[in-house]
């Protein structure tokens, strides 16, 4: 038996720990019921021992996903759960020991930083260089340029210095200058899915959705969860896991047999040079284009300041003061700043559609820095001062605004000199710059995690008490002038029982419990 078998065997939860919520009920992830042994329960709900915890966040990291979700079905569905567990959770719930949490955070940073690697260093100087045209695998480095008084050029494919015809999409003339990913695909071994009928598929794919490259360990279901995208599809067929699971199961041959390799044409949605930069398209763009106007109209709608012209005609009289709510002036000033505003967002790659396009850091980033901050040694290609860095897309987003702008100005005044009674979105993008066209991401929302499971508690509470909410005040009033009093008769010592009847007050208070879908801190 290993010592990582023999550490993992031999932990067990303290039973005095009253941050935990002991069940009874088997466990969700390995249906074990043995009596003697401790389960808790997760924030989602699903009931885990420190072994199976572990061992099931083993096997995430080593199928390169970072992000832990719950993997147990849905009572009387064959739906996971999928909730998303906080790494304080699993390092408290899993029981993780001092050598366990070095390899899950050092696992953790490699694996998020290699979804931002969009800066590759120069074989010439080894300096970090971005490259700026998504489309070209030709690029300049300014620094040998200044260094050798020559100009230098390398290949972001082979990292070699350029030979051939640029621009190119394709590959430079090195000998061997070919796409990595094409060959990996091509020449991976096969494997056996022992669980899944012995199917033999091979230990390579392209994830269907991003493009992403990833390796199925063989043991399990014929399902993976793409560490990129978080997009689950079937090793098999390459179909998504809903659409594959309509004529198949999880442990079952796929209907329509198992897929060929993968080949340039076929391994993914990515851009012509192999990469995965998803820009915005002309839906997108006016989306946040009319977001950040709008608000900018609101943050300059407040003031009551006046603008005074200054103009005198022939009789001596002025025109009169301009309002500056409702002047050029101020159409002027939000139009020519409102592209700047669109620098201030982020890509978020764990969401989709224009849902990645939000302010704040990502969750990816996040968690970087958070693991940097604790001292975690985080080894990216790209320097730490530039992570907070314009991403490429972003900088699509600018680019295709100043373009929009330019375009429909006159659009946009005509909606500002009018009523404005219309929404700006409606009347920019839907009756204007999308007219006929898709509009899809219009009517995209961002939802955060928990939002829908706070909702079965609101309508819970509401079939509870059908009162009116004044009643209710009331009546919450009187409870805590009721509590107040009895905790008073009870400082004061008379030797009487401030409980009465009805119990001692710590009863009457109830105890507070952690919700499913609060996450345990440590």
């Amino acid at each position: 038996m290993s010592t990582q078998q023999q550490e993992e065997q031999e932990k067990r939860y303290d039973p005095s720990d009253t941050t935990l919520r002991f069940v009874t009920r088997p466990d969700d992830i390995t249906l074990d019921d043995d009596p003697d042994s401790l389960r808790a329960e997760m924030s989602c709900g699903h009931a885990v021992t420190p072994q199976s915890l572990t061992a099931w966040c083993r096997s995430l990291l080593d199928q390169g996903q970072y992000k832990f979700t719950c993997p147990a079905l849905e009572e009387g569905t064959v739906e996971k759960c999928g909730e998303e567990w906080s790494y304080t959770e699993i390092r408290k719930l899993a029981v993780l020991t001092a050598e366990e949490q070095a390899h899950f955070e050092e696992t953790m940073a490699m694996l998020a930083a290699a979804e931002y690697c969009e800066y590759k260093t120069c074989p010439g100087c080894l300096s970090f260089v971005e490259r700026q045209d998504l489309t070209n695998l030709s690029v300049h480095c300014k620094i040998c340029t200044t260094q050798t008084g020559e100009v230098y050029d390398f290949c972001w494919q082979c990292l070699r210095s350029w030979i051939g015809i640029a621009p190119s999409a394709d590959k430079c003339d090195n000998e061997g200058c070919v796409n990595p990913d094409v060959e990996r695909l091509a020449k991976c071994n096969l494997l056996t899915l022992e669980e899944v009928q012995n199917v033999r598929v091979p230990s390579m794919r392209a994830c269907p959705t991003c493009g992403n490259i990833v390796e199925h360990n063989g043991a399990g279901c014929k399902n993976i969860i793409c560490n990129r995208c978080q997009i689950e599809f079937c090793f098999s067929c390459l179909k998504l896991t809903p659409d594959c699971l309509t004529t198949s199961s999880y442990f079952l041959l796929c209907d329509g047999g198992v897929a060929d390799r993968q080949t340039i044409s076929n391994a993914a949605k990515k851009g012509e040079d192999g990469e995965w930069v998803n820009l915005p398209n002309k839906c997108e763009v006016c989306k946040f284009v009319s977001i950040e106007m709008k608000s900018a109209f609101d943050e300059t709608g407040k003031t009551k300041e006046v603008i005074d012209t200054n103009y005198r005609f022939i009789d001596g009289k002025g025109s009169a003061p301009i309002k500056y709510v409702k002047s050029d002036i101020r159409f002027i000033e939000v139009v020519e700043n409102v592209c700047k505003r669109l620098l201030e967002y982020n890509l978020h790659k764990e969401r989709t559609g224009s849902n990645r396009f939000a302010k704040g850091m990502s969750e990816t980033f996040s968690t970087l820095h958070n693991l940097v901050h604790k001292g975690v040694k985080v080894v990216m290609d790209i320097p730490y001062e530039l992570w907070n860095e314009t991403s490429a897309e972003v900088a699509d987003l600018k680019k295709q605004c100043d373009v929009m702008i330019e375009k429909y100005e006159e659009v946009i005044e005509d909606w500002y000199k009018g009523t404005q009674e219309e929404d700006l979105t409606t009347y920019l993008c839907e009756k204007h710059v999308l007219k006929g066209q898709d509009q899809a991401c219009l009517n995209e929302q961002w939802k955060k995690k928990g939002d829908s499971a706070a909702l079965p508690e609101k309508k819970k509470k509401k079939k509870k008490k059908g009162k009116s909410k004044d009643s209710e005040d009331g009546q919450s009033k009187k409870k805590v002038k009721k509590k107040k009093k009895s905790v008073t008769e009870q400082g004061k010592g008379k030797g009487k029982s401030s409980a009465g009847k009805d119990g001692s007050v710590d009863e009457k208070i109830q105890k507070k419990k952690n919700l499913h879908g609060e996450k345990t801190e440590l």
